[in-house]
């Protein structure tokens, strides 16, 4: 909800899988609820990210993975060279993220956990979007996911 605010006070390029287009545009109608009386719309994302696609800053080098189900178009970043990803809200010390907000499906976020998440190396250290990290291992171990 933070979008101008970020672009107008950093030169950076907006990012976002098309899958969420829908719900960026549709932030609007339900700000208030979350605290936002008076949103002002967000600017369109200037670049579109796809699934494999690879990011590189510098010599940062950055896979996109598609893992939707917290959102239709949520991604994560895998940094290979790390073996760190950034998950966002796709799984949790323990946890995995919501589905009861706009887009969210707990069907869909499960597979991503399944057939994204939980193929990568065992040692990676995942960033959560809340909460402590974790690994990879630790989370197929005991996460509370496996129990659906």
């Amino acid at each position: 909800m933070g979008n101008h605010f970020v672009l107008n006070k950093f030169d950076i390029p907006f990012y976002l899988h098309p899958l969420d287009i829908p719900v960026l545009e549709s932030v609007k109608s339900y700000a208030h609820v979350y605290g936002f009386p008076s949103y002002e719309e967000s600017p369109m994302p200037n670049q579109m990210l796809t699934d494999q696609q690879e990011l590189v800053f510098d010599d940062i080098k950055i896979k996109v993975l598609f893992a939707p189900g917290h959102c239709p178009g949520h991604v994560v970043l895998y940094f290979p060279e790390d073996n760190i990803v950034v998950n966002g809200d796709v799984l949790f010390k323990g946890s995995f993220g919501r589905v009861d907000l706009p887009g969210g499906d707990l069907e869909t976020l499960k597979k991503s956990i399944h057939n994204v998440m939980f193929r990568l190396p065992e040692d990676t250290k995942v960033y959560c979007g809340h909460g402590p990290e974790t690994t990879i291992g630790a989370e197929k171990q005991s996460n509370y996911i496996l129990s659906f």
